[in-house]
């Protein structure tokens, strides 16, 4: 399986995962976390995942351009 990047949203309103990502399996070097939840966030962190995009609903473009600059650093582009 090839992949260039993985994003992982954490889905708020119903409090559970949007889907489930076993992260030893997979390097959290191409992981980009996105949540507005602070705890979620944290065990993201606390488990290697160093690229974490806090999820804004209320500035979407900002949220936009955050992970698109995650993607384009994580690809070379920037």
């Amino acid at each position: 399986m090839g992949f260039d990047n993985i994003l992982l949203d954490q889905f708020c309103k119903t409090n559970g995962s949007f889907y489930i990502l076993d992260f030893e399996k997979f390097w959290v070097e191409k992981i980009i976390y996105i949540s507005s939840i602070f705890r979620l966030k944290e065990e993201a962190w606390a488990r290697g995942v160093q690229r974490i995009v806090h999820k804004n609903h209320f500035q979407i473009e900002y949220f936009a351009d955050q992970v698109a600059h995650e993607i384009e650093e994580m690809i070379g582009l920037s």
